[in-house]
């Protein structure tokens, strides 16, 4: 469903604080136009903790209504609150999205258990593409490999983001089904158990992983140690 260039939008506003309509029509065009192959809408890039409930739905609508089914649309619609991100992701479902990126809850910092339980109620409550999005430097947790192997054993958990630092190791890993990784501007690290070799992705994602384990990501200063 997702592949290529998936590219995160700005939510463009007027002097007035209110979303600007026009601009943002014309920032799907242009991408539409250069052939990008699925848009986020309320991500971390369309300060998404800045807008309101409403905002967010307006971006939705706005977004499907101008690229009218010609590339996926996928909306951010996690919050800190399971409940609240039931809803929103939800009403962005219903709305006509084709998945959902859902962040961990921030501030709050749960356990790895707290955040299986959170991905796991959101996946039994809303039958969409979920894409599971980790940005510790932000959020103030860590969604670990162990906790992304349980979780993609839900059929709409089988996408992830990961956007992460790693401080006290160099490396952690995960066997896992065939799974989607799409990496935040970072490199990963691959191990094929076929090939017996690491291999090294860099900004080349999302992939397909097949029979693979997959390492989290890390910045390109760490890569001396290994």
């Amino acid at each position: 469903m997702f592949h290529g260039s998936m590219v995160a939008l700005v939510t463009p506003m007027t002097d007035t604080g209110e979303i600007d309509i026009p601009c943002f029509r014309r920032l799907l065009e242009i991408h539409l136009d250069q052939g990008t192959d699925a848009i986020v809408v309320n991500g971390t890039t369309g300060e998404s903790s800045t807008l309101t409930a409403n905002e967010k739905l307006q971006a939705i609508k706005i977004a499907l209504e101008t690229v009218a089914g010609q590339i996926p649309i996928i909306a951010g619609t996690g919050t800190y609150s399971t409940l609240e991100t039931i809803r929103s992701t939800r009403d962005a479902m219903e709305l006509g999205v084709d998945a959902c990126l859902v962040v961990t809850p921030y501030y709050n910092r749960p356990t790895q258990e707290g955040l299986y339980e959170h991905y796991k109620a959101l996946s039994e409550a809303v039958p969409l593409p979920i894409v599971m999005y980790n940005v510790p430097g932000r959020t103030g947790c860590d969604l670990l490999p162990e906790t992304v192997e349980k979780l993609s054993r839900f059929s709409n958990m089988q996408r992830a983001k990961h956007s992460n630092k790693i401080k006290s190791s160099p490396y952690a890993v995960v066997s896992i089904k065939p799974f989607v990784i799409e990496a935040g501007g970072l490199l990963v690290l691959l191990y094929s158990p076929i090939q017996q070799n690491i291999v090294l992705r860099k900004y080349s994602l999302p992939f397909q992983a097949q029979s693979m384990a997959f390492y989290v990501s890390m910045p390109l200063e760490q890569m001396a140690i290994l």
